[in-house]
């Protein structure tokens, strides 16, 4: 058994060329099941009471090494950018639906992995919080911040970045800002832009959005450019993931 990886949130190990199993510290039944449930890794199965997954592939690197490899041709990029929304969709999906209501507070680099070259799986459970209802606005839906947090932890939404009391509570499309983020650092290969929005953030700028769209004018025109533009309203109930 060959150890490809590793985070503090999880082991990657290679058993055979064909067979792969993620390692936990502790046991995640209901998140375990939420990837088991996005078939996002052929042939998956739970071993070792909810604390590994086996699964079959071809390879499986970390997204850095992924972003090191990464053809320069741009419909290839494009291509596997709509892969990366749509595997983080899905689990975001299954996360609701059966991590009972557990979602990702936040998205960074180290925890994603990338199977057999386009598709993608994250796994930081470090940033799981569960999505609670308003008891006075049932239709507000929130995450509860329990802990400090800085700007290299994750890509952090607006709101985040304003927190100055613990806890507070946040819109849950917080999740969907964060989500953009990542998928903005797969077409450009580089932070430049989330370096930037952190500068105009202490400035109190509010009109982000240009900003992160002047980086990615490459797609410009692209279902994937309107998709991402509604991601990163810099208000948090405007966003949404529509791919149309």
């Amino acid at each position: 058994m060959k150890l490809i990886y590793q985070t503090n949130n999880f082991i990657l190990y290679q058993e055979k060329p064909t067979i792969y199993s993620i390692h936990f510290s502790r046991e995640y039944p209901n998140f375990i099941n939420s990837i088991i449930k996005t078939n996002i890794l052929r042939g998956a199965i739970v071993t070792n009471n909810y604390k590994t997954i086996r699964f079959y592939a071809s390879s499986v690197i970390s997204f850095s090494q992924y972003i090191l490899q990464q053809n320069s041709n741009l419909n290839l990029q494009i291509y596997n950018s709509i892969n990366l929304l749509n595997n983080l969709v899905t689990q975001f999906q299954s996360m609701i639906k059966y991590n009972n209501n557990q979602i990702f507070l936040g998205y960074e680099i180290s925890n994603l992995l990338v199977i057999d070259e386009n598709q993608f799986i994250y796994l930081n459970t470090e940033l799981l919080s569960e999505i609670n209802t308003d008891n006075i606005n049932k239709n507000l839906q929130y995450l509860t911040i329990t802990f400090p947090f800085s700007n290299d932890d994750f890509f952090l939404s607006p709101e985040l970045l304003k927190i100055s009391i613990l806890p507070s509570k946040i819109y849950f499309k917080t999740c969907y800002f964060s989500m953009a983020c990542l998928i903005i650092y797969s077409l450009t290969n580089n932070m430049n832009f989330y370096k930037e929005y952190i500068d105009l953030e202490k400035k109190k700028e509010k009109d982000i959005s240009i900003l992160f769209l002047n980086h990615i004018k490459k797609i410009y025109g692209t279902k994937l450019y309107w998709c991402l533009s509604r991601m990163i309203s810099y208000n948090s109930i405007e966003r949404n993931i529509i791919y149309i």
